[in-house]
């Protein structure tokens, strides 16, 4: 074995005794992988090892001096994490999770040490907030060439999905002064760039507003009349809350 690959192996077997101490959790029932029977956590680490999981490396200390923060939840919250599809669910908890939305990644926190896990060795996550909690799914099929993206899932139907990118844009200062008047910021941050996006059968995910006509005019021509109707009904009209525009493409995607 060469020495780069002893010491990765070597890494790897620290973070499964150290970053997830034995406890047992019980079956998940979110889609994309479930527990047949209790198992300890380092024993699924173990199987992820196998199936060729590197699972995070150690936190950078990043974003010195920038205002405002990365992280789709700014808070260290509780959550479950898929390691490997039908393999390793964490949910022990003690763990905290926080998802940087800026780069794509989860932060994961257990006692004063917190690591970063490789997007691609991880299949699905939850976040919870409160008494809500939030699924982050991969749509390879769908992505448009990100396959390990991940997106917060809204609606996902027999023929539509429906999901947020959690987004946010690192601006840098853009102050310029020029004695009679000033604009722009003297420092760089971080700005909420969040988008909706929609793929209907199997056609990419693609950016869609949170309005009657442009949520109908993605569907399939067939039940856009009965989309309009449904609007007309339900006292639908110009912008829709997230909540409304789930509930019009649930109802969509029954017809």
């Amino acid at each position: 074995m060469s020495k780069p690959l002893f010491m990765r192996c070597l890494v790897i077997l620290f973070l499964c005794i150290n970053l997830f101490p034995e406890s047992s959790f019980t079956q998940s029932t979110q889609p994309y992988g479930s527990l047949n029977n209790t198992q300890s956590v380092r024993d699924e680490l173990g199987i992820a090892m196998k199936n060729g999981v590197q699972n995070a490396y150690t936190v950078p200390r990043r974003y010195e001096g920038v205002q405002g923060n990365p992280f789709y939840n700014s808070q260290w919250t509780t959550g479950i994490v898929c390691l490997v599809k039908d393999s390793a669910v964490v949910n022990n908890g003690t763990t905290r999770y926080k998802f940087e939305s800026f780069t794509n990644e989860l932060w994961i926190l257990n006692g004063k040490d917190s690591m970063i896990a490789y997007s691609k060795d991880i299949y699905w996550f939850v976040l919870d907030e409160g008494k809500v909690s939030h699924t982050f799914l991969k749509f390879p099929k769908y992505s448009n060439g990100n396959p390990n993206k991940f997106f917060r899932n809204l609606y996902n139907g027999n023929k539509i999905r429906f999901v947020q990118e959690a987004k946010k844009d690192l601006r840098r200062a853009d102050f310029i002064d020029k004695g009679m008047y000033s604009s722009g910021l003297p420092y760089d941050r971080f700005e909420e760039k969040n988008v909706y996006l929609l793929s209907v059968g199997n056609d990419i995910l693609r950016k869609v507003k949170l309005s009657v006509s442009d949520l109908t005019d993605m569907l399939d021509g067939a039940i856009q009349k009965k989309m309009k109707q449904y609007a007309r009904q339900n006292k639908l009209k110009g912008k829709l809350s997230e909540q409304e525009a789930i509930n019009f493409i649930q109802y969509a995607d029954g017809l």
